[in-house]
């Protein structure tokens, strides 16, 4: 998809509050709000912008724990375990991977004994080899992805 830089402004304003209206994009950029509209429902109907949603602090609503994991799921294996890994609520974004791990998963939970439950109820399965799981300190940065 083609993209110009009102397309792109758009994107980069969303992407740091993704609350604006129609209105306001369109004063910030210097065109309509209906300019603003159609391009929005362009961007959802292509699938560049695939939904609008918040961050929240994890610790706040009471989760205490983020996680990592690198896992090593048997190739032949991968569509049926991560179709099951999907429903895991605990776990926010799951990548297939290349390099030492071929899935890379990212989870939050309440506290060290729910990890280590979720874990092992659903890492620990035929068709999984192993796993690593790190857990995160301090998150240094977090911010949503916009076009330049």
């Amino acid at each position: 998809m083609n993209m110009d830089e009102i397309d792109k402004n758009i994107i980069k304003l969303l992407s740091e509050n993704s609350r604006m209206t129609f209105k306001d994009l369109g004063k910030k950029l210097g065109v309509c709000d209906v300019t603003v509209k159609n391009k929005i429902e362009r961007l959802l109907k292509e699938g560049v912008i695939k939904t609008f949603t918040l961050i929240v602090d994890p610790e706040k609503v009471g989760s205490k724990v983020a996680v990592i994991i690198d896992v090593n799921v048997e190739p032949h294996m991968m569509d049926e375990i991560v179709k099951k890994l999907k429903d895991v609520e605990e776990f926010y974004a799951i990548n297939k991977t290349i390099g030492s791990h071929n899935l890379v998963i990212s989870g939050i939970f309440k506290d060290h004994k729910h990890m280590s439950t979720t874990i092992d109820k659903y890492l620990n399965v035929p068709g999984i080899r192993d796993y690593n799981v790190k857990i995160s300190l301090k998150n240094l940065k977090l911010s949503n992805l916009f076009i330049k």
